[in-house]
């Protein structure tokens, strides 16, 4: 299985460069979308067929919210960007040692928060 996905892999990217490459001039940017497309399909469902997936539905969430910050654009997209870029230039001690502080600390506490961040 493992093979497949990797060769699954290396066919979504050529098809993200053949992207690229469609998206370059208007006249070819309706067959570039298309390889887009292909690409990215073929690259979420091997993400899904995989056998070490552990959370089926942070995947659907993760493509809920990516999908609306594409479809509302603008402010919306703005306000999910820099929450995403904050909460990674966070260090997860730091985090930890806050959130710690401020609620009572347990070892359940800590598998929680260490989940959290880790997503």
């Amino acid at each position: 299985m493992e093979n497949y996905s990797i060769l699954a892999y290396l066919i979504s990217g050529v098809f993200f460069i053949l992207a690229l490459r469609g998206l370059s001039s208007p006249e070819t940017a309706r067959k570039g979308n298309i390889f887009g497309i292909s690409g990215m399909i073929i690259a979420i469902i091997t993400t899904l067929l995989l056998p070490g997936i552990e959370s089926y539905v942070l995947i659907a969430i993760g493509i809920l919210i990516g999908g609306a910050m594409g479809y509302f654009g603008g402010k919306f997209d703005l306000v999910f960007q820099r929450v995403i870029e904050v909460w990674s230039s966070l260090p997860m001690l730091f985090v930890i040692i806050i959130i710690s502080s401020i609620l009572k600390p347990s070892f359940l506490l800590l598998i929680g928060i260490y989940t959290l961040v880790n997503w």
